[in-house]
């Protein structure tokens, strides 16, 4: 590598072992099931801000977003 970026040094000095897998070794990062599911909540909350239709299991983090937005006196535009 040419460069290195904040967080490739922050896992340098957080774990040399991980820093060598991660950006010599090439091998991709283990995702856990929660980082998928958040990925996928965040999936289907731009999907409402872009007003598409979500996927009803993620009913109530819309609902949270909303009471949010109105609790701080914001819209989406």
């Amino acid at each position: 590598r040419d460069y290195e970026s904040v967080s490739s040094v922050e896992t340098f000095l957080t774990c040399p072992r991980a820093y060598y897998l991660s950006y010599v070794a090439g091998l991709p990062p283990k995702v856990s099931p929660a980082v998928d599911y958040g990925k996928w909540v965040h999936k289907e909350l731009e999907r409402f801000t872009r007003g598409e239709d979500i996927h009803p299991d993620a009913a109530p983090f819309v609902e949270a977003l909303k009471q949010f937005l109105e609790k701080k006196g914001l819209k989406i535009l």
